[in-house]
């Protein structure tokens, strides 16, 4: 779950339970993502990937940063993505053991706008990006963009988490889509193992029955080489729903 907080510019209006907005009143304000836990983000090791991606940053030509802090809270680096980038990635340095991200915006604006949608992926050191904290809300823009940093397609392990209503997710690059016809209440977990073609609920049941006409056979849904865009989806849900993506990347 995200918290937002900042130096009092830019304005935050909202409270979580509908559209949360942010109103710069001066240029150069900054928006901080902090996790409900810690004041400091989200734990990292040292070398991991981490990626943000912000509907805002893109909708306002805003920069994200990523904000590292070390195991003592003290502040350690900034690394800076492009104005107007809507994602932005960059590994853990030497010494990290939290990250934040942040979003720097560029102009003061007359009224609020909408936060929008954000994502998070914490990567391990060993490489592939496998901790997606948020992928949007079910039926509106549950997007995320992964690179598989190989030269071979790699097969990732995708869970479901509900309350949600016939879950999917799609490569927009490649259009594959795997979409199952079921529901999942708030303690389910679907995994789908694309490697093995194997689709089971809460570790014990298959339910590889589920599956849509609208999907491709589960072992051929892979990340090919370089970045993907992937969407998730579901008929209806709530949006503590998520989608899991976990992989490595792959050579030849």
């Amino acid at each position: 779950m995200w918290r937002w907080w900042t130096d009092g510019d830019p304005v935050l209006a909202g409270d979580g339970e509908g559209t949360v907005s942010v109103h710069p009143q001066t240029p150069g304000g900054e928006l901080v993502w902090s996790a409900e836990s810690s004041d400091y983000g989200w734990s990292v090791s040292v070398g991991a990937e981490v990626a943000f991606t912000s509907a805002l940053a893109a909708a306002q030509g805003a920069t994200i940063i990523l904000r590292w802090w070390d195991a003592s809270g003290a502040y350690l680096a900034d690394s800076t993505g492009d104005g107007g980038d809507g994602s932005f990635a960059a590994p853990a340095p030497a010494g990290a053991a939290w990250v934040q991200p942040v979003v720097l915006l560029p102009d003061a604006l007359a009224s609020p706008v909408p936060i929008g949608t954000s994502s998070l992926l914490i990567g391990s050191p060993s490489g592939g990006l496998s901790w997606p904290l948020d992928f949007g809300t079910p039926g509106s823009t549950g997007t995320l963009s992964v690179v598989n940093a190989g030269d071979a397609a790699t097969h990732p392990v995708i869970e479901f988490r509900g309350p949600m209503e016939r879950p999917s997710i799609t490569n927009v690059d490649t259009g594959d889509v795997l979409e199952y016809d079921l529901p999942l209440a708030a303690e389910d977990v679907l995994a789908v193992d694309t490697a093995a073609g194997t689709v089971t609920l809460n570790a014990t049941a298959s339910r590889l029955y589920t599956v849509t006409s609208r999907s491709v056979p589960e072992q051929t849904w892979t990340l090919p080489p370089g970045p993907s865009q992937l969407h998730f989806r579901a008929a209806s849900g709530d949006p503590a729903a998520t989608a899991t993506v976990r992989f490595r990347p792959a050579y030849w």
